[in-house]
């Protein structure tokens, strides 16, 4: 719509995008996560799902709030699923992060605040997508399909980070929980058959300072014996 103005929701939207961008920067100047951690630490993932999702998210869904009713000149579905969502969203990545700090020990072990970010973060999620998909699917012109695409590809994003979550908090049969389950086991199988591999003592090869100093000692020894005083008879 020409002239439109600019929806309260983008503008709120954008408020908490720039704020969880200075929450990324505060983090990396604090030297949590990469250049100071390693690229796979916790720290870093803190810093990549601030950015991703508190910064990039939250500037994505403002953007659709104010572009999908311009596209299809029509207002939103429901005005009312934009501040849920927002808080839904802003929640669950506090406890997402907050379960990332506590893999990496900065917080006390909870492995129970990933599920529960992914829960939060996909009913969000979720309303941003019902609210959007609705108000694109009411008019379905060019523009309005390719939103259509890009918000069943955020779902399919959303469903694999949720696995991710579930995983970590070993909900949906992590590898690297089975893999410290078996590690002791490994190890002592391992330990027990190098035990009962005999072995055998492979003879050192005589070197010349080992037969030199064999020769020595004999004649050593035989030079002794001649100097000895003859034993009397009887």
């Amino acid at each position: 719509m020409i002239g439109a103005s600019i929806s309260r929701w983008t503008m709120t939207y954008f408020a908490m995008a720039l704020a969880w961008l200075f929450v990324a920067l505060a983090l990396m100047v604090a030297g949590v996560g990469y250049p100071a951690a390693d690229l796979v630490s916790p720290d870093t993932l803190v810093q990549v799902h601030a950015v991703y999702l508190g910064w990039l998210s939250h500037a994505m869904c403002g953007a659709l709030f104010q572009f999908v009713p311009v596209l299809v000149a029509k207002p939103l579905f429901s005005e009312e699923c934009a501040l849920p969502a927002l808080v839904l969203l802003s929640a669950g990545l506090l406890l997402l992060l907050a379960g990332f700090l506590s893999l990496g020990g900065r917080l006390p072990q909870a492995l129970w605040l990933f599920p529960a970010g992914a829960v939060l973060l996909v009913a969000g999620f979720g309303l941003v997508v019902v609210d959007l998909g609705l108000t694109a699917w009411l008019r379905r012109t060019g523009p309005a399909r390719f939103v259509l695409v890009g918000l069943a590809s955020l779902c399919a994003t959303i469903a694999f980070g949720a696995v991710f979550a579930f995983g970590r908090a070993g909900w949906a049969g992590s590898p690297n929980a089975a893999r410290k389950a078996n590690a002791p086991t490994c190890a002592v199988k391992v330990s027990v058959k190098a035990s009962a591999t005999p072995t055998t003592a492979v003879p050192a090869r005589p070197t010349k300072d080992n037969v030199a100093m064999r020769m020595f000692s004999s004649s050593h020894r035989l030079f002794r014996l001649r100097k000895m005083p003859a034993m009397s008879r009887p």
